[in-house]
């Protein structure tokens, strides 16, 4: 702790959070007076058809972080940081898999017969474009 300023106490003057340093400032400054910037640069290399493929790839590889963020790993929990909840399939027998495939198997072959209509979707039931 500097000596003269007691515990506690907020610090006061200097250079504001975030505000760039006089260098910095003065590059930027500097970047944007002449008009292309290090970035626009790799840009126009990427996109630029004469270039050999080699030199266009790795202008977007370095250009890449500056236009699309990292994903971040996020970790899965369930209310108040508990365990997540999992859901689990119900256990289907073969039993009642054999069922609901005849069940299948005859509706489609009713269908094919034409003795029940064909399901349609809900939005040509209502008359609308699909």
């Amino acid at each position: 702790m500097k000596p003269g300023r007691k515990k506690g106490t907020p610090k006061t003057g200097g250079r504001q959070k975030g505000t760039r340093n006089k260098r910095t400032a003065a590059l930027l400054q500097h970047v944007e007076a002449t008009g292309v910037t290090p970035l626009d640069y790799l840009l126009h290399v990427m996109r630029d058809p004469k270039m050999p493929r080699a030199m266009r790839f790795e202008a977007a590889r370095v250009a890449a972080p500056y236009v699309h963020p990292r994903l971040q790993a996020v970790e899965h929990s369930g209310k108040a940081g508990g365990a997540p909840i999992v859901i689990g399939q119900p256990e289907i027998s073969d039993e009642d898999r054999a069922k609901a495939l005849a069940v299948f198997l005859k509706r489609h072959q009713l269908r094919q017969e034409g003795k029940i209509p064909h399901v349609l979707p809900d939005a040509q039931r209502e008359g609308g474009a699909s």
